[in-house]
């Protein structure tokens, strides 16, 4: 039997007949490229094993700029940046995949979110929960870094609050930055004195140093050698009283600020150098330099003020030199303060008496006896002319005194009956060195008519005894009081102790004594 035998063209055709359901032509996004063969049917830039696998359809372009997760990236930006479109945070960090793409993050790699790239002081996912660039460590560019904007309550993304002084403290925003202050405190180290105080000035705002002493300003109040608590010009004391805590003499006035807050004085006026509060002739500026009080004219409290003692050489700041006698002149350096004297020279008035038993040691003296009045008739007074009522001439009476020894006689006075009214004065230099003197007044006639029964020079009586009883007194040179024949503050001479005696009256002296310089 003869094969029956096909041609060429019909084998082929039953051979690709089981096929033809499988192949397919289609081109779906008309790139020339058949969809078998196409990676990308819709040609939206996502392959299409990627939109299969996360169930996106790869026939269907518009997806690709859908955001399903809501993550701020479109599938496409999904697709670029390795994230699933189907999770807003891809690595779980807490940080979306959008926000993280847009700050070139790698959204993929979940240890980024604590770390910090721009050294700011916020983690990435920080900077993500403040909306600060985690590239730039400041977002506001007001030269605050963000980190710290972020910890103290300011506003990383408000450049206004650089300005800004909340605490009132005296620094603003940018000066709290750059001291690392707290904005929100105004002692940050809470020492006693406000950040811009301590900024300023150069203290440690962030260190409790208030209890130091920079400058070393202190004042050794009780001069003692040691420096007590109270004694030590702190920061916060130049704090309180507005000085300069590296300066120890803020004004530049030659007196430090320890020394002028301690008595007082004001640190920062200058001025007050020449002044002279306690009025000891030192003014404030000498008594710093001799370490005294500028308001105690004595700081050692011996009875010599201050400017005394430097000008004599003594120790202001020592009691011990007032009982001293520099001069060997009996005087005590005290006593010769009080009585004005030179203690450097033993005579100082030069009369050859030492100061120390000079009853004047700055002068010459001498006794001053005014006599103010005869207080009866001279007839009284004239021994015999009593038993003699015929007398009736006038008489020439004087008086003769003695100071110290030394015969001092008056001017001749004429009397008549009548009292006699007088104002006579005696001057009787005595020697220095006398601090009592004995004083005798006595009053005498120089008879100029021998038929009254009188002789010349009779020693009259003047206390109505007898013609040698006179007015004798005991004169305290220093105390300026005396002593004897005295009623009242007026010597009268009537001191006989007698009954009154109408015949016989007591004749009184009225006089007066001081002592005067000559």
């Amino acid at each position: 039997m003869r094969r029956l035998t096909l041609p060429l063209t019909v084998m082929l055709l039953l051979a690709m007949a089981p096929l033809s359901g499988c192949l397919s032509f289609d081109d779906h996004d008309g790139d020339g490229i058949y969809d078998e063969d196409d990676p990308d049917d819709d040609n939206d830039g996502i392959p299409d094993k990627w939109e299969s696998r996360n169930g996106l359809n790869s026939k269907n372009a518009t997806d690709a700029k859908l955001d399903l997760d809501d993550d701020g990236l479109t599938n496409l930006d999904e697709y670029k940046n390795g994230t699933d479109p189907n999770a807003d945070d891809t690595d779980g960090d807490g940080i979306p995949d959008g926000w993280e793409v847009e700050y070139s993050v790698d959204a993929t790699n979940a240890t980024n979110a604590g770390l910090d790239d721009d050294g700011d002081g916020l983690t990435t996912l920080e900077e993500y929960w403040n909306s600060t660039d985690p590239g730039n460590p400041d977002s506001d560019n007001d030269t605050i870094s963000d980190g710290y904007e972020v910890e103290h309550g300011m506003m990383p993304l408000d450049p206004l609050d650089a300005d800004l002084d909340k605490d009132r403290d005296g620094l603003k925003g940018t000066d709290e930055f750059l001291a690392q202050t707290d904005p929100n405190e105004p002692d940050t180290d809470g020492d006693g004195m406000p950040d811009g105080w301590e900024v300023e000035w150069g203290t440690d705002p962030l260190v409790d140093d208030a209890d130091d002493n920079p400058d070393g300003d202190n004042w050794d109040a009780d001069y003692s050698g040691e420096l007590e608590a109270e004694e030590i010009l702190t920061n916060r004391q130049e704090y309180w009283n507005g000085t300069d805590p590296w300066n120890g003499d803020t004004d530049g006035d030659g007196m430090g600020d320890g020394y002028e807050i301690f008595f007082g004085l004001d640190p920062n006026d200058a001025e007050d150098a020449v002044e002279d509060p306690d009025g000891d002739r030192l003014n404030n500026h000498k008594e710093h330099m001799a370490g005294t009080s500028p308001v105690d004219a004595d700081t050692d409290g011996d009875g010599m003020d201050d400017w005394f003692e430097r000008w004599w050489g003594l120790n202001p700041l020592s009691d011990v030199d007032a009982d001293s006698d520099m001069d060997g002149d009996a005087f005590t350096n005290l006593e010769e303060y009080i009585a004005g004297t030179n203690i450097s020279n033993p005579d100082t008035d030069g009369d050859g008496v030492l100061d120390g038993h000079d009853v004047a040691p700055l002068k010459n003296v001498a006794i001053n006896i005014t006599i103010f009045q005869i207080g009866v008739s001279h007839d009284h007074m004239i021994e015999g002319a009593i038993d003699n009522p015929m007398v009736g001439r006038p008489y020439e009476l004087y008086f003769k005194i003695y100071v110290a020894g030394i015969e001092v006689w008056s001017e001749t006075i004429v009397t008549s009956e009548e009292d006699t009214a007088l104002n006579l004065t005696i001057l009787v230099d005595i020697p220095d060195d006398l601090w009592e003197v004995t004083i005798t007044i006595s009053l005498w006639e120089n008879d100029t008519a021998e038929s009254s029964g009188l002789n010349a020079d009779d020693h009259l009586d003047v206390d109505g005894l007898s013609d040698d009883l006179d007015c004798d007194i005991t004169y305290d040179l220093i105390l300026g009081t005396w002593k004897g024949d005295t009623t009242d503050d007026v010597t009268d001479g009537k001191t006989d102790g007698l009954p009154t005696d109408p015949d016989h009256p007591d004749g009184a002296i009225q006089f007066d004594i001081m002592v005067v310089p000559v």
